[in-house]
């Protein structure tokens, strides 16, 4: 502490913190350990943490901190997410919501949430919605589910069920957050502070998608239903005709038709006071192709910070951080006063009887994990992480090492197979479906108009495997595992692929007598101008 910084020396990423509306208390994480600096008092105070230099099981690392709210006085509400170390729920994983009290120097644990995964798919787990207002009521997005906590009585209700984090959203400050359902009827929009939840509804025939806050105003989109495109792998694009801008009460402040234009919005970066929408338009063969951002750009009177995180860049040390503060601080001798833990008897552990949505969760080499609700996007992050992909935290679903330089999978003999009936795809689907011992007519399900993904869904259950967007060498895994794998080429066909080597591919064209063989790097050329359509499913 010097010249009325706080520095942390060299990071290789900035430090976790919030600050009070009055910009002279501090929260804080730092290895491990949660801590709370009061520039007016000059004192420090490590709230919570389970390191201690004494105790060996404080040297387990599986836990995080998220810090809700931080009060003029200090005080403060945060979670804790993770592995236990100590104390009442010790060896267990879960959410403990606490309350640290700066005036009486005490924390309280206020409500466990038990888990039965380990930290890193917890942490994942827990959504973007994690909030305490004054009433004692918490409001927290986990598995998909948004959450209703009364910590007065330590209670829990399930507000709404089927929430992914695409279609949610929260404003920076917490107070408002809005979400639409599976079904896109309406979006929901709450306000933290009173509980209130507001529905904004939309015409008939139409679906609406939250896209984002700028401030306090939340931003969405309305699409006709006819206009939303799902391709042959299950991927569904939105395009949005409309996009409203509402305020924090859910009056109507600005509008955008970019229909006229001859635009559809699918997606919208916000970027300080500026918001980019993705755009495309639509193909009369029901195609679409990708236009130039439409921007949008967002007034807001500019505010001078009192207290900031800053950084100073050198060629020697490379990268410093330091809390910088400009306001008035109490000089003399640190205060570094000792908190003590609140003891009670009852109990306060929550129940949660629904199990909420599964995740993928992608591991790198370096141990680094990311949740996703999309298998394509997991394997993306553990293709370019040397990783692998896990369902639930502990079932394989895919992994990039440990793969034999060749292999091709027995038992399909072109010249056996050249008097299957049907189109190309139904025929791919047909062998694939029957390595597994399921028999089913694939091309009157294709002509009744079941669609490809989703007839994969229905007979392979749980273990079926979508892979859109993926490259072909990301699902020459699963061939490894001797799994064929069905993919869409670029004339619009189908292909079985039953094997490779480093070199080529090896794969049944339906209606040919022999297998084939195609370059690798031609083949993934093939597959990418097709949109890299694959279906197979986990061995």
């Amino acid at each position: 502490m010097e010249d009325k910084r706080i520095r942390f020396g060299i990071r290789s990423r900035p430090l976790r913190y919030r600050k009070n509306e009055e910009e002279n208390v501090v929260a804080f994480v730092e290895r491990g350990q949660l801590w709370c600096y009061d520039f007016g008092q000059n004192r420090l105070s490590r709230v919570y943490g389970y390191e201690d230099g004494e105790d060996a099981r404080g040297l387990y690392n599986a836990h995080d901190f998220r810090i809700l709210r931080v009060e003029d006085s200090g005080s403060m509400d945060f979670l804790v997410c993770g592995y236990m170390n100590r104390g009442l729920y010790e060896g267990r994983c879960g959410l403990l919501l606490c309350r640290y009290d700066a005036l009486l120097n005490t924390v309280e644990e206020r409500c466990f949430l038990p888990g039965d995964r380990p930290y890193e798919v917890m942490r994942e787990e827990t959504g973007k919605l994690s909030v305490v207002n004054d009433r004692n009521t918490a409001w927290l997005s986990y598995r998909n589910l948004i959450l209703r906590i009364d910590l007065g009585n330590c209670s829990m209700r399930v507000l709404s069920e089927g929430i992914s984090e695409e279609q949610l959203q929260v404003s920076e400050s917490g107070s408002l957050a809005a979400w639409t359902g599976p079904d896109g009827d309406a979006v929901s929009l709450l306000n933290t502070a009173t509980g209130v939840v507001t529905q904004v509804g939309g015409e008939e025939g139409e679906m609406l998608q939250v896209l984002g806050f700028m401030e306090d105003d939340f931003i969405y989109g309305i699409a006709y239903r006819e206009n939303v495109r799902v391709d042959q792998a299950g991927q569904r694009v939105v395009p949005m005709h409309r996009v409203v801008i509402r305020d924090h009460t859910g009056n109507e402040i600005r509008e955008f038709d970019y229909a006229a234009k001859g635009k559809y919005v699918t997606a919208v970066e916000i970027i300080e006071n500026r918001i980019d929408l993705s755009c495309i338009a639509l193909r009369e063969d029901g195609g679409y192709e990708e236009m130039l951002p439409e921007p949008i750009t967002y007034t807001s009177e500019p505010s001078r910070e009192k207290l900031r995180l800053a950084e100073e860049n050198d060629e020697i040390k490379r990268k410093e951080y330091h809390f910088l503060y400009e306001g008035t601080m109490k000089s003399g001798a640190m205060k570094r006063p000792r908190v003590r833990m609140v003891l009670y008897e009852e109990n306060r552990v929550l129940e949660l009887e629904q199990p909420g949505a599964e995740h993928y969760f992608a591991r790198s080499f370096a141990g680094e994990v990311k949740g996703y609700e999309r298998l394509p996007d997991a394997v993306r992050y553990a293709n370019d992480g040397m990783g692998s992909v896990w369902r639930n935290g502990y079932e394989l679903i895919w992994e990039r090492w440990n793969r034999l330089p060749g292999t091709q999978i027995e038992g399909y003999d072109a010249s056996e197979l050249s008097d299957m009936q049907g189109s190309s795809l139904a025929q791919c689907l047909q062998l694939l479906l029957r390595s597994r011992q399921i028999y089913t007519d694939v091309q009157e399900r294709l002509d009744q108009g079941t669609a490809a993904w989703e007839l994969c869904e229905q007979e392979l259950g749980e273990s079926c495997i979508l892979l859109p967007g993926c490259s072909l060498r990301m699902v020459l895994y699963y061939v490894n595992c001797q799994v064929p794998v069905a993919g869409i080429t670029d004339t619009g066909g189908a292909v079985l692929i039953v094997g490779y080597d480093t070199q080529n591919i090896i794969y049944y064209e339906p209606g040919q007598d022999t297998l084939k063989k195609a370059g690798m790097k031609d083949s993934t050329e093939m597959f990418e101008r097709a949109g890299n359509l694959f279906f197979t499913y986990r061995p």
